[in-house]
Formats: structure tokens, sequence, C-alpha cells
């Protein structure tokens, strides 16, 4: 276990491990394979010795530290790693669809291929959807039979891709399986859009409703979100299974922009706008926090306009909506100790904030946009119709384009994520009512320039594709309507989700007939595929030659369905195997951890002895001390047979249970 030391402000309970964001245990580097890693700045680094573990001292490396404090990490209690192993490569004949379904035979139900983008298939475009039911298609992978003693591995990508429904999404269950000679060995997970419960502070049913996004912060040992209501989670509990507790009026400014800089603001950034009055009007103002989480008392307004309440307004304009000064995000990079402000409406900007202030860098007096030095705010993305074309040094769209199959020629609430070297940028494209998806791109740089999957720019107009670029990540799935706003957080223990808001699917709607219903909040869990987020979820099977005999010398058939309601439909990609020599990987680790507590012992008899000969050398007495000495050796020696004789039990264990 590696203890670190923590921010109160950002820390999380897991397992019996104090962890924090700056650096902690991730999903990435799971106890498996790099269990005396930490997660920082998008790598798996050792804690102790040099780069992977070289010339390992037991003692924590210098720079890896939080708020300048030592992590803590001793080597003989962290968890047991079974050795390396050598893997290598089965051929999955189409493994990820673009020849249709060739080299894959059905096994029941409806099986298809599609191409649709919506889909957002982690792999190129092409993905297979299987029917519910017992939709399934197989595959005997070539040349491979079952031999003894060999271990084979297979990871397929899933998600549902089920049609618009008035009610809750469909139950979707997916599952890859390995099968040989009669044997298998399967791996199930829904993978339909979630839905998440709330309940009031007495613990009666409440209502997850809130506008624009799923904003999350950390403090005080509290999950938190804000939009229209502040809602709370403990940190150890699961962000989209446990239910959210909705506690007090978050204010009435919109799209919530919640940020906690270390010496700097504690303040939710809200959007006022109207576009009534004689003047339109929009701006982004700081609203601050005063308390600790779960209860927080908001700033009191200094004034009112046309637009509503007036509090520290950050930044505005005036006359036009060249710029959108609606729908701000904040990101704050801890490494660099520097503040990001993602914001806009038609087209997408990125502005450098002050850390401690929390004001635009520079902290000029006047918030208006036209008042501020060139270059104080970079337009990032573009997906402006012509009409409405602001973005400086974007292409211009064509005169009659308005937009994709997708969604019409806008977008608005952006944010950033910071990860392995590279900021996302993904926002809300198209309308709010009816067409809203969310896409991303990436850069080098929190302020570009950004691209997408295709490494077109995200301000650059592609004749081929007739639009700017932009990679999809999310679009309407069952029940959830139009997803919008995204935001990105990592958990304490390496889990990373996509926060966002959605509507409830409504018949017979259209642009000009929008969904009516209200903004309610969506999570799902969020994984990475070179170098991209997807909302797809990875689905491991193993099947171990040496748990089932009887496979032995047969053919071994990888299998794909979907065991979920009639009308679902489960989509599959990127289908991965492999083999390694060697007892399974759950033996393995049985072993591990049992050769790690048999060392323990030891080490624990070995510190006991060397405890006990320090008390006999002060013995002055000869016979009395070499009676000490005799007495301390026997105990040691009968520390350690029973230390031993407690392996060859655990070692039977093993073998029993995991072959």
């Amino acid at each position: 276990v590696v203890v670190l030391a923590t921010a109160d402000t950002a820390s999380a309970v897991v397992g019996r491990s104090l962890q924090d964001p700056e650096c902690t245990i991730h999903a990435d580097c799971d106890a498996a394979t790099f269990p005396q890693f930490c997660y920082k700045g998008g790598f798996c680094e050792p804690c102790t010795g040099g780069w992977w573990g070289e010339g390992d001292t037991g003692e924590c490396r210098s720079n890896i530290s939080i708020n300048g404090s030592c992590a803590v990490c001793t080597p003989k209690t962290l968890p047991p790693t079974a050795a390396p192993v050598k893997k290598t490569k089965i051929n999955v004949a189409n493994s990820s669809f673009e020849g249709g379904t060739a080299g894959w035979t059905s096994a029941g139900g409806s099986a298809r291929t599609s191409a649709d983008e919506l889909g957002a298939a982690p792999h190129r475009q092409t993905y297979l959807s299987l029917s519910g039911g017992g939709g399934a298609v197989q595959q005997t992978l070539a040349g491979v039979t079952v031999q003894a003693g060999r271990t084979y591995v297979a990871t397929a990508w899933a998600r549902a891709v089920n049609p618009p429904s008035v009610g809750r999404s469909a139950s979707t269950k997916a599952t890859v399986g390995l099968a040989a000679g009669g044997a298998a060995a399967s791996t199930v997970r829904r993978v339909e859009a979630p839905v998440l419960s709330g309940v009031g502070t007495d613990g009666s049913p409440a209502d997850t409703i809130g506008d624009d996004g799923v904003n999350i912060w950390f403090e005080n040992g509290y999950r938190m979100h804000a939009a229209g209501w502040f809602y709370s989670q403990r940190v150890g509990q699961d962000p989209v299974n446990d239910p959210w507790t909705k506690r007090g009026f978050a204010g009435d400014g919109m799209a919530t922009g919640p940020i906690i800089v270390p010496g700097g603001p504690k303040a939710m950034y809200d959007t006022w706008y109207t576009e009534e009055a004689d003047e339109l009007i929009s701006r982004i103002d700081r609203v601050d926090l005063s308390g600790v989480a779960p209860n927080y008392e908001r700033a009191e307004a200094t004034g009112e306009d046309e637009a509503g309440e007036i509090f520290h307004t950050v930044l505005s304009h005036k006359g036009d909506q060249g710029p959108w000064v609606i729908d701000a995000h904040l990101t704050y990079d801890d490494e660099e100790d520097r503040l990001w402000m993602s914001w806009g409406g038609h087209a997408m900007w990125i502005t450098e904030m002050d850390p401690k202030t929390g004001n635009v860098l520079g902290n000029p007096k006047n918030a208006e946009f036209d008042k501020h030095p060139a270059g104080t705010h970079k337009c990032v993305a573009a997906w402006e119709v012509r009409d409405f074309r602001m973005c400086t040094g974007a292409d211009a769209a064509p005169r009659d384009w308005d937009g994709d199959a997708n969604g019409v020629g806008y977008h608005e609430g952006p944010s950033l994520y910071k990860k392995g070297g590279f900021w996302y940028y993904c926002a809300s494209y198209g309308s709010m009512g009816f067409s809203y998806t969310i896409r991303c791109c990436r850069s080098r740089r929190p302020d570009g320039p950004f691209v997408d999957k295709d490494n077109i720019g995200c301000t650059k107009f592609d004749t081929t594709k007739d639009r700017f670029g932009a990679s999809m990540l999310l679009g309407p799935e069952g029940h959830q309507a139009v997803p919008g706003h995204p935001h990105m957080w990592a958990e304490a223990d390496g889990r990373e989700y996509l926060g966002y808001d959605f509507r409830n699917y409504q018949t017979n709607k259209s642009e000009d007939r929008p969904f009516k219903t209200d903004d309610e909040m969506g999570i799902r869990r969020l994984y990475w595929v070179n170098g991209w987020p997807t909302i797809w979820t990875p689905l491991t099977v193993t099947f171990a030659a040496d748990d089932h005999p009887d496979a032995i010398g047969s053919a071994l058939t990888i299998q794909l369905s979907n065991g979920g309601a009639p009308t679902s439909l489960a989509a599959f990609d990127l289908v991965e195997a492999y083999y390694y020599d060697g007892p399974s990987e759950a033996f393995r680790l049985c072993m591990a951890k049992a050769k790690t507590k048999c060392g323990n012992k030891k080490a624990k008899a070995k510190k006991d002895f060397n405890k006990q000969k320090k008390i006999c050398k002060k013995i002055k007495k000869k016979a009395e001390r070499n009676k000490c000495n005799k007495d301390a050796n026997t105990l040691k020696k009968k520390q350690n047979r029973a230390a031993n004789k407690r392996l060859v039990k655990d070692e039977k264990k093993c073998v029993s249970k995991h072959g």
C-alpha cells in the first residue's frame, strides 16, 4: 500500500490507501502490472528507484511529492505482483469490422455493421451491432489450438447504440467469450446509458435536474456538482451507481463553471445573458463561495442589469454575439500553476486567468471583451455559419453551410482536460433543443492549435468532410437526447469520467420543435484508445488451458453477443487477442500474494531476532547471554518453519482455486 500525503481539498480514501489526484494509483497502473507505480502527469512512474524501478533502493524518489512532502513507499507492504509475461498476439480477422462481417459467422439474432458517426467508434468509424435477446457472432481463430500451460486473453470494446426511447434505455448486456472443446469463459457488462439517482438531505427521493453539464470538484471528502442546485456525494461513493444528495440552491446563473485553486479563488463562474434588451448583453461572473463542502454560502449580488444579477464580472460583451460570452469552464494546471477559462457560443475561446485573483490575466479594470489587448483571448474552434463568422484566424465556411448531418452550425459549452501531454477540448455541437452532440479536439497547448482524430484543424474547414475539424465523443442514445456541456475528471483511484447534461427523448421533435424536457445529469466512465477519449467499455476475458483440460487440442473461438432486452443494440469494435505461457493470471497473483505473505513473516522474524540479539548483548552473565541467543535463534527458526508451512498450504489453495 502506498500512502501519499495529500491536500485536504482533493483527497480520497481508496481501499486502505489515502491517495491524491496529483500522484495516485491509476487504473492504467493496476496492482497486477505496476503495483509500485504512481500515476503522475499522464505516465506511470515508480515510487522508488530509477525509471522503471532500476536501482530500487526502497527509498521514495525525491521528485514524487505532494506539496513538497515525499510519498511513503515501503516495498515490503506493496501489493504482490506476478513476474511479467511475454504476450504473443493472436490474429483476429476483420477485428474492427471495417470489412463488414467478413471473418465472423452469425450465432443467433441479427448482426450488422454500421459506420454511423454518432456511434463514435473508438477505432476508425465502423462497428458491429448485435440485437438483444441472443444476437451473436463468433470467429474460430485461425491456426490456434488450445495448448496445456497456456493462457488466452481476448478484449473487445462495447457500448449500447439503442434507438431513441421515451422510457429508460433498453437493458444491453455485451458479452465477450472464449470457447474450446465444450468449455467456455465469458465477461458480461451492462452498457446502456446509465440513469442517475438523487436523494434529499433527509434521504427521500430527489431529482437530478441540473442546467448545463455535470461539473465536478472535490473538497472536504466530498465530490461536488452545481447546476441550479448543489449536489454531493462522499468521495468513496460511485459517481454513477450511488445516489447524489440534492442540497442548497446554487443560484440562477447558467452553465456554472466551478473551480478551487490553492491560494486562489473558490468560486462558480456563471453565465448571464439577454437577447431581449435593446442592447444584447452576455457576461461571465465570478460568484465567490464561502464555507466548505457540502454546504456553501454564495456571495451577495452587487447589482442587476437586463441580463440578471451582477456579481464580479470577469468578461462581458454588449451589442451583438460577436463574441457570445457564455458557458465558462475553468481548468487549473497545478503543474504549471496556470488557470485557463474556455468559453463561448458560435466560436470557442480560451482565456488565461490569474490563478490568484480568478480574473482575466492582467486583471483588466474593464471586463468588456473589446477593451482587452489583442491576444488576450484566443479562438480555438469554429463551427459557425458564414454570417456569424467571428473566430479570428478561422476558415470561412461555404455560404450555404449550416452544419453537418449530426448538428446545425452552432456550438457552445466548451471544456478543457489535460492528460498525458495533451490538452483535450470538447464542446456541445449543434442545437441544444434537438441536435446537440459532444465532439473533441486535442493540442499540446491549452490555447491550441487543436486538431481532431483525422488531424484536421478545429478552425479549418475540410471540404472533403464538409465541416470543421471535430471528432465525435457522444451522441444521443436511448432515452438520452442532446448530450452536451462535457466535463472530464479523474478520481483519486485513477478512474476517469465524462459528465454532461441531456434531455429525455420525446417523439415528433425537430429543429423547429425542440425537446422541452429539463436538463438532467449524465455521467459515464471514460476510457482512452490511441490517445483519444471514448465512452466505449473494454471487456476482457481469460481462458486458462489448465482450467479446462478437456479443451486442450481443440480450436479456440472468440464470441461476441448481446444478452440484453430484445429491443437493445450492443455495438462492438476493436477485438484483440493474445496468449502467454504459464498458469493463469489469477493463479500467478495468488502465488505472488502467498509468497509476499511468507516473505513478510520471515522479515518480521528477522526483525524480532535482531531486536532480541540487542537485548541479549546487554546481558552480562555469559551463560544467561548464551541462553538468550539460543532462544532467539530457536524462535526465529520456528517462525520461519511456520511461514514455510503456511506457504505450502497457500500454494495448495491457489492450485485448487485457480489451477
